[in-house]
């Protein structure tokens, strides 16, 4: 509603509709009325005006960026841990997959990924990669130890 200055303000009580609305677990304008003592249909007015659709739409787009950036600072905070994991795995595994997918997992956090080496050596530049998809700066790595101190490095280098 616009004010006397052509400023917008909110009605509190088509506010709390909307809030009803939005938090309830399956949504429904029935409900929305029968919690607020509305007419449904006052409800279905200040729903189609006020566009709660879109509002919806966006609410719910920030809470799962929220939900995405809260699971990545769990995950960065157990980093460290899956990486040693990771290393026990590659090194000790008894099944020779495990120890391959370990192995995987750990070039990957290198940058050493033949993914993210061909992404390096393209960067939109669709080209003969040649001999550009290998890294130039890393050397494979023979054994778990020397794994170890590549990523090591790396890692120190982040910090």
């Amino acid at each position: 509603m616009a004010s006397a200055h052509g400023l917008t303000t909110i009605d509190p009580r088509r506010e709390r509709a909307y809030l009803i609305y939005r938090d309830q677990e399956r949504r429904s304008l029935r409900k929305t009325a029968e919690a607020m003592g509305i007419p449904q249909g006052t409800i279905m007015a200040w729903s189609r005006e006020d566009g709660w659709q879109e509002r919806l739409r966006a609410d719910d787009d920030r809470a799962i960026a929220a939900m995405r950036r809260d699971a990545e600072l769990a995950f960065l905070g157990k980093h460290d841990l899956l990486i040693e994991r990771a290393w026990n795995l590659a090194e000790s595994a008894s099944d020779e997959r495990v120890q391959a997918d370990m192995t995987k997992y750990l070039m990957g956090v290198l940058g050493c990924s033949p993914q993210a080496a061909v992404a390096r050596a393209t960067k939109g530049n669709e080209r003969d990669l040649g001999d550009a998809a290998l890294p130039e700066t890393t050397a494979t790595p023979k054994t778990t130890a020397e794994l170890r101190a590549i990523v090591g490095r790396r890692l120190e280098g982040q910090t």
